[in-house]
């Protein structure tokens, strides 16, 4: 587990090509907050991390061509 300067965090991201040409995101992660952050943290984490999963898709999608 890697400690950061708020709370101790550990992640994994897998990529698995998918038959399309395509990538399957997998993210997992681990990480402790205070009691008043619980009921944040989780639902910020879910969405910084969908929003970010689909701009780099955006962004592969967008330079394909160019391959």
């Amino acid at each position: 587990m890697r400690t950061c300067a708020h709370a101790p965090l550990a992640a994994r991201i897998e990529l698995k090509p998918t038959a399309s040409s395509g990538t399957v995101i997998h993210w997992y992660g681990e990480y402790e907050t205070s009691r008043l952050l619980r009921w944040v943290v989780p639902r910020y984490l879910q969405k910084f991390m969908q929003s970010m999963a689909e701009g780099l898709a955006r962004y592969a999608e967008g330079h394909k061509s160019a391959q």
